[in-house]
């Protein structure tokens, strides 16, 4: 595989015999950025091990590929994209998309056009592949991170919306309202 470079920094493919540390590390950086996002995400230390072994499952399910981000000869990023994802059958048309899993570069090496050299590998891999289209879920608040896939031509999809429910703040109790404890007419 070609290396591409992007201001210093070489974007591969993973390599499990030399990354799976350094890969690590980063999933750990990403979640502990998402935690100061969303609070109620467990810690990366916490989960780091058994979330890598669902990515190379989700990988290997879906003809997924990991690359990743140097700096000189640090692991300073990667980019997690699925390429035969299908949509849920029974509201939309049978087309597989792409998916990107994870992006994340060093927080101190952000600004440097890695995180675009890897979104523009992964897409690369996913057109190679047979994708024609790309998707990604991000935290709403996480605005540099929306930022960065509007300016690479992302546009919103479907939005998630989150409410935080209050005990006792219902007007009618569940069981008012509960269509299986309705009594036959």
């Amino acid at each position: 595989m070609s290396e591409e470079t992007t201001r210093a920094l070489q974007i591969r493919a993973y390599r499990p015999q030399t990354d799976r540390d350094a890969l690590l590390r980063c999933f750990i950086e990403l979640q502990e950025h998402e935690r100061e996002l969303d609070p109620d995400l467990r810690p990366g230390d916490e989960i780091a091990e058994s979330y890598l072994a669902h990515l190379f499952s989700e990988c290997a399910a879906t003809g997924g590929r990991i690359f990743v981000a140097l700096n000189e000869d640090e692991v300073v990023g990667y980019v997690a994209v699925m390429v035969r994802m299908m949509p849920d059958p029974l509201d939309s048309l049978p087309h597989p998309y792409a998916y990107v899993h994870d992006l994340v570069v060093a927080d101190a090496l952000r600004g440097r056009g890695g995180g675009k050299a890897l979104l523009e590998r992964a897409e690369a891999f996913a057109r190679e592949a047979g994708a024609e289209r790309m998707r990604l879920h991000v935290l709403a608040n996480n605005r540099a991170a929306v930022a960065a896939y509007q300016s690479a031509g992302y546009a919103p999809y479907e939005t998630c919306f989150e409410k935080t429910l209050e005990a006792g703040s219902s007007p009618e109790s569940p069981s008012d309202s509960d269509p299986q404890k309705e009594e036959p007419r």
